[in-house]
């Protein structure tokens, strides 16, 4: 159901919205995928991590997120995406690596802290790689 249609239903019962917000509004071409592995890079906070997006081959994206493990499932935003605040996306090197894409937090997609655990939620397993995250509603499970 549309969160404006779910909004009108509610203010039937008498139960008063005072908006609607759609975080996804205005993202473009974030995928969930899967860390395959995760490599420090010597002298430095990042790490070059292989993600599995659900094309043929891992995508190559260096990462500087202290929490950033092989065997998680991670939003990425692929090359030509756009973020919050409008942020395009695009390949480049960091540190003489090649990233082809972003892994980012609810935060860096314009997700308000409010929203966001106190504890980060994983994405569920279950979830495959490549798929739209835009299609899927916010989900935050209660934690701990």
């Amino acid at each position: 159901m549309p969160s404006e249609e779910l909004a009108e239903k509610m203010s039937t019962t008498g139960i008063e919205v005072e908006g609607v917000e759609s975080p996804a509004a205005g993202l473009s071409k974030i995928v969930v995928g899967e860390v395959l592995s995760c490599e420090d890079v010597p002298e430095t906070h990042l790490h070059v991590c292989q993600v599995n997006v659900g094309e043929e081959e891992a995508r190559q994206i260096v990462c500087g997120a202290p929490n950033v493990r092989a065997g998680i499932k991670v939003m990425v935003a692929l090359p030509g995406a756009r973020i919050a605040d409008n942020y395009k996306i695009k390949k480049g090197k960091i540190r003489g690596l090649e990233s082809l894409g972003m892994i980012c937090s609810l935060g860096e997609l314009g997700i308000s802290d409010s929203v966001v655990p106190k504890r980060i939620c994983r994405w569920y397993p279950n979830l495959a790689s490549g798929c739209c995250s835009r299609r899927r509603s916010l989900l935050l499970p209660r934690l701990g």
